[in-house]
């Protein structure tokens, strides 16, 4: 099982893909720090597209609210799910990111249990 992570912090991305694989050991994890280059993946033709997206706002140069809108906008992505894993729980990030049919809203958990249980919760109807 594919899942892209899109976040441009290097410890959040080993400690997601270390809680990922504990719940379940067939998930495969892609890291992308760079959107665009996340995006030019996505958009091969010969890239297997993942079953889950999980994707930082707080992105320097290129957001990750910018990401959503390209994927949504484009025929071979925008049916992929996309989870919003954010620090932000603001209200506006929130409002911002609902039209563009978000599956969840996942704020960073403060601790590893907490991440492998909701991550748990995420992956498992995609098993």
């Amino acid at each position: 099982m594919k899942v892209y992570l899109v976040d441009d912090d290097s410890e959040e991305a080993d400690l997601f893909a270390d809680a990922a694989s504990k719940v379940n050991q067939t998930v495969e994890i892609v890291w992308y720090a760079d959107v665009m280059e996340a995006l030019e993946n996505l958009l091969k033709e010969d890239v297997e597209a993942p079953v889950l997206l999980f994707l930082d706002l707080n992105i320097p140069k290129v957001s990750g609210k910018d990401l959503l809108r390209l994927l949504r906008q484009n025929k071979a992505t925008s049916q992929i799910p996309v989870v919003i894993y954010s620090t932000s729980i603001s209200k506006k990030d929130i409002e911002d990111t609902a039209p563009y049919n978000v599956t969840s809203y996942l704020q960073k958990p403060e601790d590893f249990t907490t991440l492998c249980n909701k991550l748990a919760a995420l992956l498992t109807p995609f098993a």
